[in-house]
This record gives C-alpha cells, structure tokens and sequence, in this order.
C-alpha cells in the first residue's frame, strides 16, 4: 500500500513526477502482457506454440512422412507422432485406448464406423471444415458417410470401391476379348467361355459376398437403411436369385486362388493389388468396373478409411487443422495417395486419374459409390453369410431374405 502512495501521490505537487510516469507505464504494460498471454496470446503466432499431436493407423509410416515434416516446417510448434497398427487388431485398440482416455488426438476411421463410433469424436469446427463444402470437394458419398446433423466427423484419406479383378492371360486364352460390363453379360462368358468367377458363396470363400450383393440389391433399386430394410422385394430377390446360380462347387473367391491362377475373375478392392503383387508379381492382371444390372441406376459399394479427432484431444482445433491439411490440400491429399497407393478422395484429383491405369476404374466409381448403414458389421456380414447359406441349402430364395430381414431388425 505505501508503494502505491508513494507512485501516486506528490503532497506538494498533486502531480506525478516524470519518473513516476515512466515507472506506471511499465507496470501497466507487464500487466497487460502477463494478462494478454493469459487469455489468448497477445502477438504470438500460433506456430510458435508447442503443441504435440499423435496419429494412429493402419498405413505405413512413410506414407505419411514426408507430408509431416512439410507441415511441422511451417508451423514450428507442433510435433506429430504416427503409430502405424495392425488393421486385424485396430478397431479394438483403438476403442479401447480411447475409453482409457491414453488414445491418439488423430486416427484413421472407416467409411462404416459412424454409427458405432461417432460418441468418440469431436467434429470439425465450421470455420475448419464447413459441412456445406463436403460435396464441393468430395463425392456425394463422404457426406452420407462422415457427416451427421450437418456435422464433420472425419474427412476422407482416399475413395476405394468394389471393382472387378481380371487375369488378362486367361481371359484372352478363352475368347473374352473385354471383361463384362452387366451381370448378364458376365454369366454369358462364364456359360460359354467356362471362365470361373468367384460368386456363389459365403464370404469364408468368396471374401466380398456381402460387399457384392449389397452392391447388386443396390442396382436392383433396393434403399438400405440402418436397422430393419425389406430384403425380400424383387430388388433382393433378383440380387440373391442371380447371385447364388453360380456353382459353388467351382467358387475359388480369394486373393490366393486369384494369384494361383484357380479363377478368372475376382471381386475386390483397389487395396487387394498390393496382396496380387506380392504373391505373384508376373500376374498380368487388370481392373475393370463393377458389371451392373441396369446402366441408369449403377451403384458399387465404397470401402476407404478417413481421418478424425478424438473427443479426448487435448488441442483438438489444432488436429483438425492438420487433417484438413491433409485432406483437403490437394497437393498434399495426392502426395498422400501415391505413397500409400490408394485412388484419390478429391474431386479435383479424380478428374485428374480418370484415365489412369491404376487408378482410373475406382475413380470414376467413386462418383457412383454408395454405403449400407450399419449398426454392427461384423453382425450384419453374418446375416448376409446365414442369408447366402440358407439359399444354397434350401434354394429358398425368399425365405432366405426373409430370415435375414428379421435379423436385421434385431440389430
């Protein structure tokens, strides 16, 4: 108290002295600063902030490096740490890493996970990543698939879709001179040119049984829905009629039969050509679309991983700045794509792979992707399996269906 009358008061002056002056200005101006800093940071870059980020996912390390050290270049402060997980074990470690709240700020999330795992993150800001902007820079299917109310929950690093998978020696060998674009064409050849094609079966020898007669019910005009979805109409009786005419006796559907040389034609993703390579790197094979049933209604199932903020994060807008980077930059979106070897997410990187040999199939698809909700996708890869076993057994196609609406309606 004596200090502060001594500053202020000059009993014979009624005046501060010029000194007095000089010392309440730099007593004012630390006030402000210490204050400033405070309760929002008065003058400084946030660049020069330290903040430290972790991701997790299922991509290698290196697809993601480069992009890292750009970003940690231009903003000083913050350090990003990747782990790299098994995708066998991820989902359960990442849920569980998450509940013990010593989960990553940013993790790889699947195009299937809303619905289970949504609780679990925080969304973009508006002035980050506005909702209304999803279509603008990505295929219509991100928004169904990543946002919610109007709300981001992650952004897309690449768009796969369901292709067809072909031996080009095989297929020369027997006559087809071009892979099927329509299902009918497809059981054309294989009737004629006796090409063996992995449909018929459970998903224990045809992996994508139920990616594929998603994809054909789609086609036949079938709405899915989350919970209860009417199977058993002519759109799935047509899908699961055609699908299951196939001899399951002569069903060799996986990536190892595929490379063995025991089929002709598989249905898969993008992602399966680096299993096709490694196993058998003089394979000559090629990608074409998904054969549809009708040209005016296509439709192909989507499978891809994005990036998203835990609700956990300690610096949450700063992990989102650093996934919009990533995903929306498209420059550094392509950087990412042709490290990992995925097809392109950005609208304006589609239109440039159009006509790629690698990539050119699924981005165009892309445009046509479309997404099963699903509560639970193990269970309900379950009921399409008991779906597809029932009619093989019994050859009740409409039973079949039946079954399965109930079951989905349990869900």
């Amino acid at each position: 108290m004596d200090y502060w009358v001594i500053l202020w008061y000059n009993s014979k002056t009624n005046r501060m002295s010029k000194n007095q002056a000089i010392i309440l200005a730099i007593v004012g101006f630390i006030v402000i600063f210490v204050l400033a800093v405070v309760f929002g940071g008065f003058g400084i870059k946030e660049g020069s902030q330290k903040v430290n980020l972790t991701v997790w996912g299922t991509e290698d390390e290196s697809s993601f490096r480069g992009i890292f050290a750009d970003y940690s270049d231009v903003n000083k402060g913050v350090k990003i740490k990747y782990e790299k997980i098994d995708e066998s074990g991820y989902e359960k470690k990442l849920v569980d890493a998450l509940a013990a709240g010593n989960g990553p700020d940013i993790f790889m999330f699947h195009s299937d996970w809303l619905n289970q795992h949504k609780n679990k993150i925080v969304p973009a800001p508006s002035e980050i990543v506005p909702a209304s902007k999803l279509d603008t820079l990505y295929p219509q299917i991100v928004a169904s698939d990543f946002s919610d109310s109007g709300k981001v929950y992650a952004l897309p690093l690449y768009l796969d879709t369901l292709s067809l998978i072909y031996n080009r020696d095989s297929l020369d060998r027997k006559g087809v001179a071009l892979p099927p674009k329509t299902w009918d064409e497809l059981e054309t050849q294989v009737r004629k040119k006796r090409l063996i094609v992995s449909l018929g079966e459970k998903s224990d020898i045809i992996p994508r049984a139920k990616e594929i007669l998603m994809s054909m019910m789609m086609q036949n005009g079938l709405k899915p829905a989350l919970g209860a979805v009417r199977l058993s109409g002519s759109e799935g009786q047509t899908a699961l009629g055609f699908y299951t005419k196939f001899d399951s006796s002569k069903s060799a559907g996986s990536i190892n039969d595929f490379t063995a040389e025991k089929n002709d034609i598989i249905f898969d993703f993008q992602s399966a050509s680096k299993l096709i390579h490694a196993q058998n790197p003089t394979l000559n094979f090629g990608y074409a679309p998904l054969p549809q049933f009708n040209s005016d209604s296509p439709a192909v199932i989507a499978d891809y991983y994005g990036l998203a903020v835990s609700n956990k994060s300690q610096n949450p807008v700063a992990a989102w700045k650093l996934v919009s980077y990533i995903t929306t930059t498209q420059a550094v979106a392509e950087k990412f794509d042709l490290a990992a070897n995925r097809p392109p997410a950005l609208r304006s990187l589609i239109s440039l792979y159009s006509d790629s040999k690698e990539y050119g199939v699924f981005v165009k698809q892309s445009l046509i992707a479309r997404q099963w909700p699903q509560a639970d996708p193990d269970q309900l890869k379950k009921i399409f399996d008991d779906m597809i076993g029932y009619a093989n057994s019994s050859n009740k196609i409409e039973d079949a269906l039946r079954r399965a609406e109930s079951d989905l309606g349990s869900l």
